[in-house]
């Protein structure tokens, strides 16, 4: 890692948990925006192509529910990532409640209008402060735990998160193999002062 470069701030297992249970989903836009950051943080989705997703973006149904078609993303490349059941079924019940029938984009205003990234920036803030947590949250975020947790589960496969968060180079997404080697140094601390 580059010297001066900090690790991207991610949630813990408990903070992750704590975020997506704070949503009041009894109303529209607490679904909306539940939905919203599933799909960031379980699909590691920038917030640009959260924002833009269509709803023929999607597989809804089929051996190949919750296929998610990133459409140009960075870098102007197409890619394709997977939401987990939970999350599908978030997006297929927003997507039947959702405020603009007509309009192609998954999650809009009232009036049908895209959503701003700065709405986006400040709606993640604070829910993740009704949620408890004190660290700073901002949508990047939801997409560095993805990456992480996918790092992670996939026996630290680096060409699996690469490919998931759609990066050109395989530099980029080494900053992950950071965060992992300073979690173990962590634990080898907490075991080093155990004994």
């Amino acid at each position: 890692m580059p010297r001066g470069q900090k690790l991207p701030e991610i949630l813990t297992s408990d903070e992750e948990k704590a975020l997506v249970k704070v949503f009041n989903m009894r109303y529209d836009a607490g679904l909306r925006n539940k939905a919203l950051v599933s799909v960031m943080l379980y699909a590691g989705l920038r917030a640009s192509e959260a924002l833009t997703l269509s709803l023929r973006d999607i597989t809804w149904t089929g051996d190949e529910a919750g296929k998610v078609h990133i459409k140009q993303g960075k870098g102007k490349k197409d890619r394709m990532v997977y939401v987990n059941a939970a999350s599908l079924d978030l997006l297929t019940r927003w997507r039947d409640r959702r405020y603009d029938q007509v309009s192609t984009l998954l999650f809009t205003t009232r009036d049908g209008k895209r959503l701003a990234t700065r709405w986006l920036r400040k709606m993640v803030e604070t829910y993740a402060g009704r949620a408890g947590i004190e660290k700073h949250v901002h949508p990047h975020t939801l997409r560095h735990t993805f990456a992480t947790n996918l790092y992670r589960s996939s026996g630290h496969n680096l060409r699996v998160v690469q490919l998931a968060l759609g990066h050109s180079s395989i530099q980029t997404t080494e900053i992950y193999t950071h965060i992992a080697n300073d979690e173990v140094g962590e634990e080898m601390r907490k075991l080093r002062q155990a004994a």
